[in-house]
């Protein structure tokens, strides 16, 4: 319909959140990291393998981390668990470093490793992971 009055009357009163051309819009074709409520940046840098958060993502969003060429970039995006409290404020740690999805393996020495022990009757965890 081309009856644009009526359409926004209609949504409103049916309790429709309307947005204007402002506001960033969750996309349906665009994927999770249109879902940013808040803009800013994050930064990340290379640590070993991989990259860890050196300036976090603004709140209700996370920072992507992408490795490329020995050189860590950060993007904010959208969450991967809205409801949780590192997205809600987020910081330099793994747990927030998980939320964007991205490469955290800066991360680790050894935090998401377990080891096991032989026993006569097979294997035992003998040191589980840490998360």
């Amino acid at each position: 319909s081309n009856n644009i009055a009526g359409l926004v009357q209609w949504a409103k009163k049916r309790g429709y959140k309307l947005f204007t051309k402002d506001d960033v819009v969750p996309s349906t074709t665009a994927g999770r990291e249109s879902l940013v409520l808040n803009r800013g940046t994050c930064h990340c840098k290379a640590k070993g393998d991989g990259c860890v958060i050196t300036k976090p993502a603004p709140d209700q969003s996370a920072c992507k981390c992408t490795l490329t060429y020995g050189e860590c970039a950060g993007k904010v995006v959208g969450c991967k668990d809205v409801s949780s409290a590192q997205c809600n404020a987020p910081d330099n740690s793994l747990e927030s470093c998980f939320q964007g999805l991205g490469d955290c393996k800066g991360y680790s020495n050894n935090l998401h490793t377990c080891e096991c022990a032989y026993k006569k009757d097979g294997c035992i965890v003998s040191k589980p992971a840490k998360f």
